[in-house]
């Protein structure tokens, strides 16, 4: 975990911002002073499932359960505690659930660039998050978010 924190760490060699940004945070940043840190769960649930996670990202607490894909831009934070899961873990019908854990449905979640995901947000399956989104803390995303928009609440279909 000591390389995610240090500014030696080769990738920190190569900032992927644009000429004239600075980035907002980084994983591989040094902490001053020392902050405690959450792990950040990552979890691939069916063969050829993908997590794509673009640079200079930075989670805390958070979870990233992929079926099928989840694909996040560059520049994104996500809060504490925040979930990213894009399948039901089981079928919705009782018959089904008897069946198998991951027997679920599953779609692709994409995260555009520059998003931010606030602490205890829900993201499910099938959502795109346009590139400069806020989502607020402790909302749930069911549908897609414009891009340069703020939301907040249960975002359902």
């Amino acid at each position: 975990m000591e390389a995610l924190r240090t500014a030696d760490h080769p990738a920190a060699l190569r900032p992927p911002h644009r000429p004239g940004q600075r980035p907002h945070a980084s994983l591989l940043a040094p902490l001053d002073p020392p902050a405690p840190t959450a792990p950040v769960v990552l979890s691939t649930r069916r063969s050829g499932a993908v997590l794509e996670v673009g640079e200079d990202c930075g989670f805390t607490g958070t979870t990233l359960v992929a079926a099928d894909r989840i694909t996040i831009g560059y520049r994104v934070l996500v809060g504490g505690n925040a979930s990213i899961v894009d399948f039901d873990f089981h079928p919705l019908t009782p018959e089904g659930r008897a069946e198998a854990i991951n027997a679920g449905a599953a779609a692709h979640i994409l995260i555009g660039d520059d998003v931010f995901v606030g602490t205890g947000a829900l993201v499910l399956k099938s959502v795109t998050i346009g590139d400069g989104a806020v989502v607020g803390a402790v909302s749930v995303v069911t549908q897609d978010v414009p891009p340069w928009t703020v939301v907040g609440g249960i975002l359902r279909r």
